[in-house]
């Protein structure tokens, strides 16, 4: 895990990201997960409304599909290939959000940390 970048906060607000929409940098990611006693269809919910720009970052598919339990973290390698197909590379900057809480963008937001990522903020609002 590498170090945090101290100009980062872990939290972003809706106005500070505003600022940010259109900077080449900027990966938005949809991060909204279906937790224990939750019924509901992340991607139906994305595909219905998302923030402009965002991609759908589907923590099913990001986990390893062996594991005995759910949302394990896939291999290094597997989790970096999936990450670099949404267009997430060591200069990006991240900002996850989750339409239902936070539990989701927070899980994000650590997942990418463990890669080795250090510019993941977690949408405040």
């Amino acid at each position: 895990m590498s170090i945090p970048d101290p100009a980062l906060p872990p939290l972003i607000a809706p106005d500070a990201l505003a600022h940010l929409l259109h900077a080449p940098d900027l990966v938005l990611l949809d991060a909204t997960a279906v937790l224990p006693g939750q019924n509901f269809d992340p991607q139906g919910e994305f595909v219905a409304a998302h923030l402009p720009g965002a991609l759908r970052f589907d923590i099913d598919a990001l986990s390893d599909p062996a594991a005995d339990l759910p949302h394990m973290l896939a291999s290094p390698a597997q989790f970096a290939a999936s990450v670099g197909r949404l267009g997430i590379g060591p200069a990006s900057r991240v900002v996850a959000y989750d339409q239902r809480g936070i539990a989701g963008a927070a899980r994000c937001w650590w997942m990418l940390g463990v890669l080795g990522l250090d510019r993941v903020q977690v949408l405040d609002g």
